[in-house]
């Protein structure tokens, strides 16, 4: 009777030991857009799959983490017979862009399952919390090697609400560099309106943007504006 019983508990960690596992194969676009061309708008990104997989259906859960390149639109990983799919857009260490969960049950397909193959993979669209915001200033519409300013005091706000503005960067210094001046924060919000403001001294007379500044809502990875500073600062 001991014998037996040992048998079947050795029987049933082999089981445990050797439950199924399934390829799934996933490609993400961010926004909608190609991988390549939106992940260069991002200072050093990489994708983070999260596999929350159980072996049998409401099960206990295993958490597994795959990191790919994010340009590469595509990665290969290991699933259990019931997963939940999380994933992640990260730079540095800041999240950009999510998606999921994909709930996933390739143990119960009959003829394949969504991602069983490199031809046919989950399509994954990260949709993006965060961006960079990039400012270009300018004069009058000129440049600022052109319009001849050798530096400008930077101000930007986050309107959080009609009524509520956090100052974010207040009197940074941006250097004219190769005829340009460019400034740029991260993260920023998507969604969320932003103002920036500029002044600058040239030949003794102070420039600046109309009150309260360039207004921007970021929508991408990197949203690009140009502020034209065209105004005489008033005394």
């Amino acid at each position: 009777m001991t014998r037996s019983v040992l048998l079947l508990f050795v029987l049933s960690l082999g089981a445990a030991g050797c439950a199924p596992r399934f390829d799934l194969f996933a490609a993400w676009t961010v926004q909608g857009f190609p991988a390549e061309s939106a992940c260069q708008q991002l200072e050093a990104p990489s994708i983070r799959l999260r596999a929350d997989n159980r072996d049998v259906a409401g099960g206990a859960t295993t958490a597994e983490l795959t990191t790919a390149e994010c340009a590469t639109g595509s990665a290969k990983l290991s699933v259990a017979s019931f997963a939940d799919l999380y994933v992640d857009l990260i730079d540095g260490d800041t999240m950009f862009g999510t998606a999921g969960p994909y709930e996933l049950a390739p143990a119960s397909a009959n003829d394949g399952y969504l991602g069983d193959s490199d031809e046919a993979p989950l399509h994954v669209d990260i949709e993006l919390q965060r961006g960079r915001l990039r400012a270009r200033f300018t004069v009058v519409g000129q440049s600022c090697g052109d319009a001849g300013a050798s530096s400008f005091s930077v101000a930007v706000s986050r309107n959080s609400s009609p009524l509520e503005e956090d100052v974010l960067v207040q009197g940074e210094s941006v250097a004219c560099q190769d005829g340009d001046a460019v400034f740029e924060i991260a993260p920023v919000d998507i969604g969320v309106r932003y103002a920036v403001a500029a002044t600058t001294t040239i030949g003794g007379e102070t420039w600046a943007t109309e009150l309260p500044g360039e207004g921007v809502v970021p929508s991408t990875a990197l949203t690009t504006v140009v502020v034209d500073l065209d105004s005489t600062a008033r005394p």
